[in-house]
């Protein structure tokens, strides 16, 4: 159990079948999560991104504060919002 742990920083997220497992089982093991932070590899195209981020939403809790990032022309790290 993560029974203490509240913050979280994901880097070079490449959203593999293993990465999403794990994190499936980290918002289960991590009970007063509150702060998800994840950074995508450079690779990581942003409708992927997109992709991604409705997957990690769907089986997140409402009270965790989840942020994305992106690489812009693989340089630049920006903040992701995904749009509906």
């Amino acid at each position: 159990m993560l029974n203490r742990l509240q913050e979280v920083e994901i880097t070079e997220f490449r959203g593999s079948e293993n990465e999403v497992t794990f994190m499936k089982l980290l918002f289960s093991w991590a009970t007063v999560l509150k702060k998800l932070t994840v950074t995508f590899k450079s690779l990581v195209t942003e409708s992927i991104a997109k992709e991604l981020c409705l997957v990690l939403q769907s089986f997140s809790r409402p009270e965790i504060s989840m942020k994305f990032y992106i690489y812009y022309k693989d340089k630049i790290k920006v903040r992701y919002v995904h749009e509906d």
